[in-house]
């Protein structure tokens, strides 16, 4: 994102509420652990699962990750 002039250095994950899930129809999740924790808490939500490799345990310099 700082390559195209945006700062999200301050951003960070949240849990989210509990209450959101259960009056949620469709979840996009990110992450592999998310996808097991929906699946067995919330079996009514619609889940679709866009994973990709976590930048945070690439390996190699700043600027190649």
């Amino acid at each position: 994102m700082n390559e195209v002039g945006i700062d999200i250095s301050n951003q960070t994950s949240h849990v989210i509420n509990p209450e959101i899930l259960n009056n949620a129809a469709l979840v996009v999740i990110l992450c592999g652990h998310a996808v097991e924790y929906l699946y067995i808490n919330y079996l009514h939500v619609k889940r679709i699962h866009w994973g990709f490799d976590n930048p945070s345990i690439a390996a190699g310099t700043d600027e190649g990750k």
